[in-house]
This record gives C-alpha cells, sequence and structure tokens, in this order.
C-alpha cells in the first residue's frame, strides 16, 4: 500500500507541476514543449530504473516494453486531437484546456480498466488469448488502413449547423464542449485498445499502470512538439501494428511459446525505431524540408 500512495504522490506531484509551471501563456514555445516533453521522458526512465532496484530485470524490461507501446499509442492519440481541433478551428487556450481534460480522463479511465483488467486476467486466464486476438484484428486493420489517403471526415451537418447558429460569444464556448466530448470518446477507444497492449506485456498490476500513467503524463508537451511534424510521421503508424500485432501473436501462443521479455523489449524497440527513422527518410518527409524559394527572402523583409 505504501508503495502505490508514493506513487499516487508522485503522479499528483508531477500533474501540478505541468499544470501550474506552464499556466503562464496559452501558446508553448517549440524549444520548450521539446525540453518538458524531454523531462517527462527522463522522468518514466528514472522510475523504470526503480523498478529494476524494486522488482528486478524482467520487471523493468516489461514495464519499458509497455512504456514504448503506450508513448506510441499516445503520439496516435495526438493525431486524433489534432483532427479534433482543426475541425472546431480551437484557439490555443482553448487546446490547452481541452488537452488538460483529456490527459485526466485518460489518466482515470486506463487505471481504472487496468486493475479491472488484471484482476480478470488473474480470474479467467482464457481472456488473454482473447486479448491477443484483438491485439491482432487491430494491428492487421491499421496496415489494411495505411495508405488511405484523404480529408479529414467532416462534422456531421447536425453539428456543423449547431456550431454556425451560436453568436459570437456562445460559439467558442460550444466548440469546446464538443471538443472535450469528442476527445473524452478517443480516451475511451485507445483505452480499450491500450488495455490489451499493456496486460500482452504484464500482468502485474503495477508495472502496467505505472507504465500508462508514465506514457501519458507530458501528452500537452507532447502534442505541441508533434502538432508541426505529424504529416511526416506516416509510418509511424505501421511501426504501432507491427508492435500490436506482435504482442497479440505472443499472447495467444503464451501457452506454447515462451517469449522471454528482454527479447521483447528488443522487438518493440526495433519496430518503432525502423518506424520513425523510415518516416524521416522519406521522401515526402525530405519534401516537407526542402526550403520554400522567396520564403526566406520575404521573412527578412
Amino acid at each position: 500500500m505504501g508503495l502505490w500512495l508514493s506513487f499516487a504522490g508522485l503522479v499528483a506531484l508531477a500533474i501540478t507541476v505541468d499544470l501550474v509551471g506552464r499556466r503562464g501563456s496559452a501558446v508553448e514555445r517549440p524549444g520548450s514543449a521539446a525540453a518538458w516533453t524531454a523531462g517527462w521522458v527522463a522522468l518514466a526512465l528514472a522510475f523504470g530504473g526503480f523498478v529494476a532496484w524494486h522488482r528486478g530485470a524482467t520487471a523493468a524490461a516489461d514495464y519499458f516494453a509497455a512504456f514504448l507501446v503506450e508513448k506510441t499509442l499516445s503520439v496516435d492519440s495526438v493525431f486524433v486531437f489534432a483532427l479534433v481541433f482543426a475541425a472546431l478551428a480551437l484557439g490555443s487556450a482553448q487546446r490547452r484546456l481541452v488537452l488538460t481534460i483529456g490527459v485526466v480522463t485518460a489518466l482515470g479511465l486506463r487505471s481504472l480498466m487496468l486493475l479491472a483488467g488484471a484482476e480478470l486476467v488473474a480470474r479467467f486466464h482464457f481472456i488473454l488469448p482473447l486479448c491477443g486476438l484483438l491485439l491482432v484484428v487491430v494491428g492487421a486493420g491499421m496496415l489494411r488502413a495505411f495508405g488511405r489517403g484523404g480529408e479529414p471526415p467532416a462534422l456531421p451537418s447536425w453539428l456543423a449547423r449547431w456550431l454556425s447558429g451560436a453568436n459570437a460569444a456562445a460559439a467558442p464556448r460550444r466548440r469546446t464542449v464538443l471538443a472535450v466530448a469528442l476527445i473524452v470518446g478517443a480516451d475511451v477507444v485507445f483505452a480499450i485498445d491500450s488495455v490489451p497492449a499493456v496486460l500482452a506485456i504484464s500482468t502485474d498490476p503495477f508495472v502496467a499502470i505505472t507504465s500508462n500513467v508514465f506514457a501519458l503524463l507530458g501528452l500537452r508537451s507532447l502534442y505541441e512538439v508533434l502538432e508541426a511534424a505529424l504529416s511526416k510521421l506516416r509510418y509511424v503508424k505501421v511501426g504501432l501494428a507491427v508492435v500490436l500485432s506482435f504482442v497479440g501473436t505472443k499472447l495467444l501462443l503464451g501457452d506454447f511459446v515462451k517469449i522471454p521479455s528482454t527479447t521483447s523489449l528488443t522487438i518493440i524497440v526495433g519496430a518503432l525505431a525502423v518506424a520513425f527513422v523510415a518516416s524521416v527518410r522519406s521522401p515526402t518527409a525530405r519534401r516537407d524540408q526542402r526550403p520554400v524559394p522567396g520564403r526566406g527572402a520575404a521573412s527578412a523583409a
């Protein structure tokens, strides 16, 4: 109990620092957001060292594997956030508010679902293969969907009329309320994907919940860092699909083939690293990095 209370205190302190330390402006400078993101990752890595000291190398490997999977799912969340904010044309202050609500909701939802999931797995072992099958199906669906371009889906006509019918004072409030509803809905969907992915790696409630929470901390900073680069990370979804398919297959074959935690961690790191490198080196990303003729001169003027 003391360990859980200490962890809860650490998380409460981290959230307070994030909210209070960054309340000065509605728009975060890119360098500042990157520094905050690096700080959250460093905190998560340091906690992984504590897990290694307190629980051993195997638990630490499971923690880092689950953290990487959840952090990559967080990048997927950022894609959804960006679509919602663009569709509703939210201002900077509104985005910060909605992101805060979204992160707090995700923390609560996933923690509760992981506790319930770990208890169910402990009582009913057959749930694990079902989770594995779900992850394989989700991974295969992501691979099939890869490469399908197009514009983000438009808002339903009744929502568009509801927003356009508001006066100048009410419109921002309506957009903010709608954004919160959409983000909370997305949190539920991502939690459904997230819980089986973590339980596929570890059914230890402490490892599962701590890795999840540390992956979600700093999601606001991560959004600000990745917002301008989302279009360049085209292969991240492929890497995530491979990872989800792998951990799902690991669950399905768990009674027949035992894959060590260190091997799982290596495969997950390798798949995600290849996805990020491929995204950075893709022709699309290189085109986006090329300077536009005359832009420098115009800016200087």
